[in-house]
């Protein structure tokens, strides 16, 4: 049970856990076959082959109808809005797509599983968001929403590239982000005629871009 979370306080759970602010740095592990970091192993996600939320082994899972991601922390209740008008409030998978039939099934009805893991690679060519975005966590199917359960993966501490992202139009609290991650950021443009950046690319809700996505969008207007 937690009390004024947006606030920024937790006066009953003390236990409460803020993944964003843990320690980023590499962990080391002792086992069996010696001392290890942990991670090791798995492949960088800046590697993620194409759209792995199509791709075998992708695991889809039944929030219901909330379309906030459970596995996700959500941003501030200031940034959740839309900033663009034109922007969708969410993916929508349609009768059409092959990821509407293998989470609905064939049936007339969508019956709507708990989790669905897919058995093969889906198509990956289409003009909607559920093919052209760089990342996708959440999705509406039928009258219910899923979230993307991301395969595992490891991010280096260091990287070559290294951009700024902020919290916030003015610019407060930033950091420094690998420009190739797809789940890092939105996309915002600085123009001539804004002091502060136009975060009103935006094609979804909370959309997250790579950093070349983002400098294609801003070159357009």
């Amino acid at each position: 049970n937690i009390e004024s979370i947006d606030g920024g306080g937790n006066r009953i759970d003390p236990l409460y856990v803020k993944s964003p602010d843990r320690d980023h740095f590499p962990k080391i592990r002792v086992g069996s076959e010696g001392t290890r970091y942990i991670g090791d192993g798995l492949p960088l996600c800046v590697d993620k082959p194409g759209k792995p939320w199509l791709r075998r082994g992708a695991v889809w899972r039944l929030l219901g109808t909330s379309s906030t991601p459970d596995l996700l922390q959500p941003q501030p209740m200031r940034y959740r809005y839309r900033w663009n008008d034109n922007a969708q409030e969410y993916v929508k998978v349609l009768p059409a797509d092959p990821l509407y039939g293998a989470i609905c099934g064939t049936g007339p009805e969508c019956d709507y599983p708990l989790k669905v893991t897919l058995d093969a690679n889906l198509p990956e060519d289409g003009a909607s968001l559920l093919y052209t975005s760089d990342n996708l966590r959440a999705i509406k199917v039928g009258d219910a929403y899923y979230e993307n359960v991301g395969a595992q993966c490891v991010d280096l501490p260091f990287y070559n590239g290294a951009r700024t992202i902020k919290d916030a139009p003015r610019g407060w609290n930033g950091m420094c982000a690998n420009p190739k991650d797809a789940a890092i950021a939105g996309s915002a443009c600085c123009t001539t005629t804004h002091v502060l950046a136009d975060p009103s690319m935006c094609r979804y809700t909370q959309e997250m871009v790579t950093f070349d996505t983002n400098k294609e969008r801003c070159a357009d207007i």
